[in-house]
């Protein structure tokens, strides 16, 4: 019968210790910065395990300050494109009048009106006041009031 193999290698076949050792602490060396990912991972899976843990919990955190980011973006967007949309209107002939038509004049020639409201055309709607047009038709003192229409039938 053989003696049982001890668990130390640099025992002796049938030499038996003569003192138990005590459990050494075993130290994994640290990972070199030369050496590759999957080497210098090898022993560390629970820290790499650790470190996703703690990227899905910052993950948690941060989704909704991405969804407020993609909120607030889209917010912007639509405001941009609210004042480019008014400018747009305000400043290019988009908009200009094309004819000016006068109704209900019957003590009045139509001519008169016209040639007084001429300096009109060409310019946007939304840049007319309608208190500038009340101001060049004072002169006709028989108008009692003005109304501006806007009729978008050259569009169609």
């Amino acid at each position: 019968m053989q003696p049982p193999k001890s668990r130390f290698n640099h025992a002796k076949q049938g030499v038996k210790p003569k003192a138990k050792l005590s459990k050494a602490k075993v130290v994994l060396p640290k990972p070199q910065k030369n050496r590759g990912i999957r080497e210098s991972l090898k022993g560390n899976r629970q820290t790499v395990s650790a470190r996703r843990a703690r990227f899905k919990e910052a993950r948690r955190f941060t989704k909704e300050s991405q969804v407020k980011k993609i909120f607030i973006r889209s917010l912007l967007a639509a405001l941009v494109a609210l004042i480019l949309l008014v400018l747009a209107t305000m400043f290019t002939p988009i908009m200009a009048i094309n004819k000016i038509s006068v109704t209900g004049t019957e003590k009045v020639s139509e001519k008169q009106i016209q040639a007084a409201l001429k300096k009109y055309i060409g310019t946007p709607l939304p840049m007319i006041n309608g208190s500038s047009v009340a101001n060049d038709l004072a002169k006709f003192k028989l108008i009692e009031s003005i109304s501006l229409v806007s009729n978008m039938t050259h569009l169609v």
